[in-house]
């Protein structure tokens, strides 16, 4: 059984992993869109990708495709409108449903809420 200052050690890798992945994927998303020329700068990818108007602006900068323009108004439910609208046009392009999951959230709230696993 570990000890305590095992489990501790393991944890701190744990977090240190986590803080690479979220840096690497944020400075990705910045240069998808400093190469689109949009505008855009991420810092919190928790926050600010919660409302739904980055992450529509970012799937139409990869994909090529224009979306439908995000909902701009300031309530929850229209952050869930935007994230939804995300998530559908994922799905239609992935088809797969247990592949989504393996790239984004199970739903629109997870992305609002910050759950960016």
């Amino acid at each position: 059984m570990a000890s305590e200052y095992e489990m501790g050690h393991i944890r701190q890798l744990q977090a240190r992993h986590t803080h690479m992945q979220e840096k690497t994927f944020t400075n990705w998303v910045n240069n998808i869109f400093r190469v689109g020329r949009v505008g855009i700068k991420i810092q919190n990818l928790y926050t600010e990708l919660a409302d739904g108007t980055h992450l529509l602006r970012l799937l139409e900068l990869i994909s090529g495709e224009a979306l439908p323009a995000p909902s701009r108004g300031r309530l929850r439910v229209h952050f869930l409108e935007n994230n939804s609208r995300a998530l559908a046009f994922l799905r239609a392009k992935v088809g797969s449903r247990e592949v989504l999951l393996c790239v984004v959230p199970a739903g629109s709230r997870d992305t609002l809420d910050g759950h960016l696993s």
